[in-house]
């Protein structure tokens, strides 16, 4: 179970290329990841809304709960000063949010 999670509406699955190392020039392959739109609040008591792309292992986890609001397990990893990484923690599934689950 993850500390974390982020919930939003599932938008889209797509494989992104994988990255050219400069020095060999080999391509790694390439990563599926998924789309998923969220509701961000503000200091002022507003809303913005944010795509966050996450590298998902298995995107057909999501594909039936694409347009769909999910919760996912989140990962968070600083890589370097002010970049940080958001992903999947391996073994961890969507499900659906509490608003889209039926009585």
């Amino acid at each position: 179970m993850s500390m974390f999670q982020i919930s939003g509406r599932v938008l889209h699955l797509f494989d992104a290329p994988g990255r050219k190392d400069r020095e060999t020039g080999e391509v790694d392959e390439d990563k599926p990841k998924v789309q998923i739109l969220g509701c961000i609040p503000q200091r002022n008591g507003q809303f913005k809304f944010d795509v966050i792309d996450l590298t998902c292992r298995d995107p057909e986890d999501f594909r039936p709960y694409l347009g769909r609001d999910v919760v996912v397990p989140l990962g968070i990893f600083s890589a370097a000063k002010e970049k940080t990484i958001y992903f999947i923690p391996e073994g961890c599934k969507p499900s659906l949010a509490p608003s889209e689950v039926v009585s």
